[in-house]
């Protein structure tokens, strides 16, 4: 891999990063601090996400505890992530509900309406049907257990 690709590389991750940032400041997330953290165990993740046996190679992982709580993370080229949320790479454990956010042209501002009209009918350059761009309609969930851990998800 030559330098320029590793920068264009490099760009496009802190595009996607940036992204991340407006949507939630689009959708209202909540303020500088975000919700508290739930009290409790904490536990790290890594691992790959995977639709019909391939990487998703794009998009934001989002997961969902149901209280308010939101963990994410861009997914790489390969299909790999880590978890973090506002407070860091700590996440409280318990069962989170699974949801893939398509990427976003990073030289559109990202409003509401641009929001749900991502949603609506979305799909990734990797296939990802829509079920899976919300919590309440994918059907998959993840446990996140305390301490560091490795999790490979499959979209189905």
């Amino acid at each position: 891999m030559s330098i320029r690709s590793t920068h264009r590389l490099t760009a496009k991750f802190h595009s996607s990063m940036l992204c991340v940032l407006v949507l939630f400041t689009a959708i209202g997330c909540g303020g500088s601090s975000g919700p508290p953290v739930p009290a409790g165990p904490k536990g790290t993740a890594t691992g790959t996400i995977t639709h019909g046996g391939a990487p998703v190679t794009q998009g934001t992982l989002h997961l969902d505890a149901g209280q308010g709580y939101m963990v994410t993370s861009v997914i790489g080229p390969d299909g790999s992530f880590e978890l973090t949320s506002l407070h860091g790479k700590s996440v409280p454990v318990g069962k989170y509900k699974v949801a893939v956010i398509p990427p976003v042209d990073s030289n559109a501002p990202v409003t509401p309406e641009k929001m749900a009209e991502m949603r609506k009918g979305a799909k990734s350059k990797d296939g990802v049907p829509e079920k899976f761009t919300r919590h309440s309609s994918s059907g998959v969930t993840v446990e996140i257990k305390e301490g560091a851990q490795v999790l490979d998800i499959e979209l189905k």
